[in-house]
């Protein structure tokens, strides 16, 4: 009797202890979509702003993943040892009929998306991206571009941005 007793009463504990947990993650899983819904409204935010600041500027942005782990096109270690994370390398400028064109490299985390657009303050031309989505375990090189229409004014310093939230 007294085994059949407490077994009931560690039943019972156990089975109070396994709703506290249900419910703990119940609120978990609440609060980590609370977050990420934060997060999607902020990039939303984000996006709206660069979106109208580049259609006024006539700013064009695009970025590209350069990996392709789907028909195996790798990033290589000495790459990343060469050109380190999240630094711009191959900054390149070029000139199409009426458009300047800045193009660079960087190497981040693998999964990531970007947001772009152009700044200008005085003589210095910042070329701004955010990154967005969740990292992936791995890294990858993008190339980011940005066209605008020339009007003829040249910057003393061209530099690029990441813009972190």
């Amino acid at each position: 009797m007294k085994t059949l007793y407490g077994i009931l009463l560690f039943l019972l504990i156990g089975c109070g202890d396994y709703k506290s947990a249900i419910n703990q993650q119940n609120t978990d899983t609440e609060n980590t979509n609370n977050i990420y819904e934060s997060y999607k409204s902020l990039i939303k935010l984000d996006s709206l702003k660069m979106a109208k600041r580049n259609i006024e500027m006539g700013v064009v942005f695009n970025s590209i993943e350069l990996c392709d782990d789907l028909h195996g096109i790798f990033l290589d270690q000495k790459k990343i040892e060469k050109f380190g994370t999240n630094s711009a390398y191959k900054v390149n400028k070029s000139i199409v009929k009426d458009s300047i064109i800045y193009t660079f490299e960087i190497i981040s985390e693998c999964c990531y998306n970007f947001l772009g657009g152009i700044e200008l303050n005085n003589d210095t031309l910042y070329l701004n991206y955010i990154k967005y989505n969740f990292p992936c375990d791995c890294f990858c090189d993008y190339k980011l571009s940005y066209c605008f229409k020339s009007d003829n004014r040249s910057w003393k310093t061209v530099i690029t941005r990441e813009i972190i939230r």
